[in-house]
């Protein structure tokens, strides 16, 4: 697992512990917000009891205002150990716990806080956390309302990848990460988080990811429902990978739908110096052209630069391919060299609509394979196996 894999999903993990009510591990990963406790509307001479939420008497302590809050977020709060207690949106009591001038977290269904102080705790502070390198996406109440935006405003770069968490919706949206940048996409579930675009235009599709880092939990759909009289030129992929100048890095692709109806969900095309890791996902087309967008549902090819030494990796691990027409998939060499790429491929099952799961319905482009190759200079690795389609196995 190398820097950037371990950075990012570490951060991810911190930032989904739902469950935690302390942040002091946290401190030097966050930035805060203003200070969200206004001393001037506290009662004093009352505390928000955490058990009850009611108001409870106590001359030595003052509680706030109904303050605001984001569920599902953690929040800051300085000065000495008191309680405090999470309201929902109609001020009806949820649940409380102790503060230790660390950190607590807001459930879900919270949208107030009453926080308890000390009398003497003049600069109490109560701060909504955001951790580094993690942007939140969802229809409102996070950083963005559309996932564009938080790309926009990721400022990530080698050293500081950026996680875009998606929450819930259908995102109408082209998304276009090109190489050199460091975003992670990852939804909090991938039958609700949707990536749709209806217009199938070639080199627009809805998902265009050709940076370094991680697809995950999201479901990415291109249709032609918005199009008068959609042509048979007219076809985009619902994810695109093939960068004409990028040097490599690792893709990673988990746990995710790509669908198209006008061609493959998932084109791939490999860079010098690149690993791409799929696991877990599931490409379906539901096209039913003829021709050369007629190749099923995941197309990847090796690069077509000019070298013997590519250095390229393809891992494909618990996939499902679905195509109406009658190739499951299309490999591709269209490199120069004599040597191009390893390709793996486990547990895999792959089936055509039209003819089943015959070695037939993968279409092999690149002439005549060298010596223990698939197709081309392209290497079936010898630890491929589990497959349904025989010629993936070694």
């Amino acid at each position: 697992m190398n820097a950037l894999e371990i950075s990012t999903r570490s951060r991810l993990e911190s930032y989904k512990a739902e469950n935690a009510l302390q942040l002091s591990a946290l401190e030097t990963n966050k930035t805060l917000s203003p200070n969200l406790f206004n001393t001037s509307t506290m009662t004093a001479g009352y505390f928000a009891d955490r058990t009850t939420g009611n108001l409870v008497a106590h001359p030595a302590l003052s509680v706030s205002d109904y303050i605001p809050v984001i569920g599902d977020s953690y929040y800051d709060v300085s000065g000495t150990t008191q309680q405090c207690a999470w309201y929902d949106t109609d001020r009806v009591f949820i649940s409380g716990v102790l503060t230790v001038g660390a950190g607590i977290y807001a459930p879900p269904t919270a949208s107030f806080l009453r926080q308890s102080i000390l009398n003497t705790d003049a600069n109490i502070q109560v701060k909504k956390t955001k951790l580094l390198g993690v942007l939140t996406v969802a229809k409102s109440g996070r950083d963005y309302t559309t996932i564009t935006e938080a790309i926009n405003n990721a400022q990530d770069s080698v050293d500081n990848p950026v996680t875009i968490l998606i929450y819930p919706g259908v995102y109408l949206e082209q998304i276009d990460i090109v190489y050199g940048r460091y975003i992670s996409l990852i939804g909090v579930n991938k039958d609700t988080c949707i990536i749709r675009k209806n217009v199938a235009v070639p080199a627009n599709d809805p998902l265009t990811f050709e940076g370094i880092g991680r697809v995950e939990n999201l479901t990415v759909i291109c249709t032609r429902d918005d199009m008068v009289d959609p042509g048979v030129n007219d076809f985009s992929y619902a994810m695109h990978s093939d960068s004409s100048t990028g040097l490599g890095g690792l893709i990673e692709v988990h746990n995710c739908v790509l669908m198209s109806d006008s061609n493959a969900g998932y084109g791939l095309g490999m860079m010098p110096n690149q690993t791409v890791k799929i696991t877990n996902c599931e490409f379906v087309s539901t096209n039913i052209a003829t021709g050369a967008m007629a190749n099923g549902s995941f197309i990847v090819h090796s690069c077509n630069k000019n070298s013997d030494n590519l250095n390229q990796h393809l891992f494909v691990k618990d996939c499902y391919f679905r195509s109406a027409n009658g190739n499951v998939m299309q490999i591709a060499d269209i490199g120069t060299g004599t040597v191009g790429m390893d390709v793996t491929f486990l547990n895999n099952t792959g089936w055509s609509d039209t003819s089943g799961a015959v070695d037939s319905t993968i279409n092999f482009n690149g002439g005549v394979p060298t010596t223990g190759n698939l197709v081309g200079a392209i290497n079936l690795t010898g630890y491929s196996h589990g497959n349904n389609i025989a010629k993936l196995n070694a």
